[in-house]
């Protein structure tokens, strides 16, 4: 059981990585794609299936169970977070308004089942959800 704990805290760093990446990437796209694999592989959820899901029944979903809750609302919830910073550098204000919810309402979820995953990283990936278009550090990451 220990392997499979590592495996999961690395696939949550890497997934961490991936958002503060996208933050600064032209090709934040490729990045998606990446935390896509991550989701499906951990989940066994098509990464636009949670797109399009409510956000209730997304954080329900991914809460049932025992085993893995938090790491599932956190991994999602860092693929959505991608998503909301691709949208945003198209323009697509109202639909990063609503995905940068989703996302907060996903990792929020995982936090208060993990209270040890409000960490310096995960306080990063939620700067980086809020921050705007204007701010120098979605600019230079």
């Amino acid at each position: 059981m220990a392997i499979r704990t590592d495996y999961i805290l690395r696939l949550i760093e890497q997934c961490i990585d991936f958002v503060l990446m996208a933050a600064g990437l032209e090709r934040a796209e490729e990045v998606e794609e990446e935390l896509a694999r991550a989701v499906s592989g951990w989940t066994g959820l098509d990464l636009e299936l949670a797109m399009k899901l409510p956000t209730p029944s997304l954080v329900a979903l991914l809460s049932a169970g025992e085993v893995g809750a938090a790491e599932r609302l956190l991994i999602v919830g860092q693929a959505v977070a991608v998503r909301c910073i691709i949208v945003r550098k198209h323009g697509h204000a109202q639909e990063a308004v609503k995905l940068q919810e989703k996302a907060a309402a996903l990792i929020g979820r995982a936090i208060e089942l993990r209270p040890d995953y409000d960490n310096e990283k995960v306080q990063e990936v939620l700067s980086v959800l809020y921050a705007t278009e204007a701010q120098p550090a979605l600019q230079s990451v």
